[in-house]
């Protein structure tokens, strides 16, 4: 059982590492080589997560029918095949295409929530924060990953074809591995298919929670994927100063979810409360003194650490509150937070062409307090 633990943890450090943590700090470089305005940036990046949500509930129904051991093996290897795309393409539509093949393999990855709640027994709100953790941790990695690459001028397509390696060789091992672990999906009282999401989504307790995911990523996705790209145009700063800059939002972000999942922390209301109030601080800070070094790089510790609380908690919660489906409801919350993040982020681009990324970014304090009053209100119908 602690092998299956360390098989899936590192299945999402390489998630972090290679998968969704190289996408934010390669942005920038995406549109000089592809010539793609902010606007067309971030719909290519919306249309792709979109396709993540539909293989995100695809492999729920899967996984709640027949397991985990071959959805995450095709998961991967799907995953792999977009990012040998990536490194190939040549042209906007191949990257389009590439990337939302890439996302595609990720979607289908979205039942590792329930593999390691299963894992974890009693616990799974801990082992559910614990994998998020370890994801963090790999996106941390994901900046230098890309200062390395282009310091030994290999450019960004080299750090997509060792993701395509990466994925190819984890696909292998997950489906050897957890051959050897009796670990069953449980299932669904609803039934299954179609009819057991309608089931599911009619409960209010469901809607409260789906719609803070939305709220919850629309913080995060636009936080992770702009301010990068914010800092390099009208923050006047270098590449290499805005990736520091994301890797401390991320060691923020690793640091707040490494401690909920060690039981330092309890995710109460009022401690999200807390968590946006310092976020609201944290952003005004870089928004208006992005130049001054020694303010920059604290505050994006603090808008990590605010963050990162955010998505894991609410999933504890409606893990906890569906236990008999949850590769249905773990579909269902990453196509909630996919669509909020593509919403966002899509709005953003736009409104950073029309206007100024800097107003675009004031978007996410009205995001981060809806969250904090729909974690609030799924807290009450609990109790």
């Amino acid at each position: 059982m602690s092998a299956a633990r360390g098989i899936s943890h590192a299945y999402f450090f390489l998630i972090g590492l290679v998968g969704v943590g190289l996408l934010p700090a390669l942005i920038r470089s995406f549109e000089l080589n592809f010539s793609l305005s902010h606007t067309r940036m971030g719909a290519i990046l919306s249309a792709s997560s979109l396709v993540m949500a539909s293989g995100s509930v695809l492999s729920g129904i899967w996984y709640d029918r027949s397991g985990p051991r071959w959805v995450l093996g095709a998961a991967l290897a799907v995953t792999a095949a977009g990012a040998l795309m990536l490194w190939g393409a040549a042209s906007a539509p191949a990257f389009a295409a590439a990337l939302m093949l890439f996302h595609f393999g990720h979607g289908l990855g979205v039942p590792v929530n329930s593999l390691i709640s299963q894992l974890y027994g009693s616990e799974r709100a801990r082992g559910l924060i614990l994998m998020h953790g370890f994801q963090a941790l790999g996106r941390l990695g994901a900046p230098a990953l890309v200062v390395a690459c282009f310091a030994l001028s290999a450019g960004w397509r080299s750090a997509f074809l060792l993701s395509a390696v990466l994925f190819g060789s984890w696909a292998a091992l997950f489906i050897v591995s957890l051959q050897n672990f009796a670990l069953h999906a449980e299932r669904s009282t609803a039934g299954g298919g179609g009819r057991a999401v309608l089931r599911y989504l009619a409960d209010a307790r469901l809607q409260t929670g789906l719609l803070g995911f939305v709220a919850a990523s629309g913080v995060e996705g636009v936080l992770i994927t702009w301010l990068p790209t914010y800092l390099q145009t009208e923050g006047q700063t270098s590449q290499t100063g805005a990736l520091l800059a994301l890797s401390a939002v991320l060691i923020g972000y690793t640091i707040i979810r490494l401690l909920l999942g060690t039981g330092r922390f309890t995710a109460s209301a009022r401690f999200i409360g807390a968590s946006v109030a310092v976020y609201l601080v944290a952003l005004a800070l870089v928004l208006s003194l992005h130049a001054q070094l020694l303010v920059l790089y604290p505050a994006c510790v603090l808008l990590g650490a605010a963050v990162g609380s955010f998505w894991p908690a609410l999933a504890a919660r409606l893990y906890d509150c569906f236990p008999n489906a949850q590769g249905i409801i773990g579909g269902l919350i990453v196509s909630a937070s996919v669509l909020g993040g593509a919403s966002t982020v899509t709005l953003v681009g736009w409104i950073g062409d029309a206007f100024s990324l800097q107003q675009a970014l004031l978007i996410t304090p009205l995001c981060a307090v809806a969250f904090w009053w729909l974690y609030r209100s799924l807290a009450l119908r609990i109790a």
